[in-house]
């Protein structure tokens, strides 16, 4: 009897402490969503940035962007769009990297 008390005591131990790894858990994944999804938005927002400074740099004489440059911005805009997390999921894999972001701040 005084075995099973004290394996009942110690199952209530290790699942009280189980709980609480759980919790934090929980907690690390909720913070690594946030942060996926403001590195995204931050990502979004400066490839924006940078699609309207190079369409701007390569207007044409008659005020329309270079064909080929064009289709160029508009596949990197997409192909971001296409990689991007959505908010509520997570990924294993690392947020993709523009070009600016590759060569560092």
């Amino acid at each position: 009897r005084h075995a099973y008390v004290a394996g009942k005591k110690q199952l209530q131990t290790l699942e009280e402490a189980l709980q609480i790894e759980e919790t934090a858990k929980a907690r690390l994944c909720s913070e690594l969503e946030l942060l996926v999804s403001q590195s995204t938005s931050a990502q979004l927002a400066k490839l924006q940035e940078l699609n309207d400074q190079l369409t701007l740099m390569h207007l044409g004489v008659g005020g329309e962007a270079h064909p080929v440059h064009a289709a160029s911005i508009s596949a990197a805009h997409a192909e971001l769009h296409a990689n991007a997390v959505a908010p509520g999921q997570a990924s294993g894999a690392p947020a993709p990297q523009g070009p600016a972001e590759a060569q560092g701040p």
